[in-house]
């Protein structure tokens, strides 16, 4: 025999009511949370996204006043505006100073006077990054040394040019025979590689501490 399932047909229903009830509420809910962070953001933090937005929009780029003359009340020139052009040398980028001030005295005008002061300069400041070798460069010499390194600066005259080292024999030692040679291991680096920074520990061989 086949029993009939019953239903309580109230039961179903007042479950479907509270279902829709609760969703009601959880829409509602989600609507009352929209509608705060709206007002937030479009009443109370209304000023500051505003100036948000209008920094995005604008940019601030600074321009150097231009400086005109200064005159006195009677109409007198007390300062004016002009190009001053500095030739200035990187110590710690070169090999020779002598040898290139030499270089540079044929390209411009280098007096005696600039050459003291610039070692004067040299051995009070040997740490500074540059230093000034000419001062006040008219445009003309400002042009020729533009010209210069644009056609890759050019060495000169090559008589003028110290005579190359020449040595006996590339395997001999040049300066004297060290008292201790030490042969480390060899190492076989690959053409293309970053740089590679290693260290051996080596044997002296030596029973006692020398100096």
């Amino acid at each position: 025999m086949r029993l009939a399932q019953l239903r309580n047909h109230e039961r179903e229903l007042y479950l479907f009511q509270v279902r829709v009830g609760v969703a009601g509420v959880a829409v509602l809910v989600a609507f009352a949370l929209l509608f705060t962070r709206f007002f937030q953001l479009q009443v109370v933090q209304h000023d500051t996204y505003a100036a948000k937005a209008e920094d995005n929009r604008i940019s601030i780029v600074p321009i150097a006043p231009n400086r005109g003359l200064i005159l006195d009340r009677n109409g007198v020139v007390l300062a004016r505006n002009y190009s001053a052009y500095t030739l200035e040398i990187f110590p710690a980028k070169v090999a020779d100073l002598d040898r290139t001030i030499q270089e540079l005295g044929d390209v411009v005008e280098v007096q005696p006077r600039d050459r003291a002061r610039f070692r004067k300069l040299f051995a009070e400041m040997r740490n500074a990054e540059s230093l000034p070798i000419r001062t006040r460069l008219t445009d003309e010499e400002v042009a020729t040394i533009a010209a210069w390194v644009d056609g890759g600066a050019l060495p000169g005259n090559p008589a003028d040019a110290p005579p190359a080292r020449q040595f006996a024999d590339d395997s001999a030692w040049q300066i004297g025979t060290p008292d201790l040679i030490i042969k480390s291991t060899p190492h076989v680096m690959p053409a293309a590689a970053p740089d590679w920074f290693g260290s051996y520990v080596m044997p002296t061989g030596l029973t006692e501490d020398r100096y």
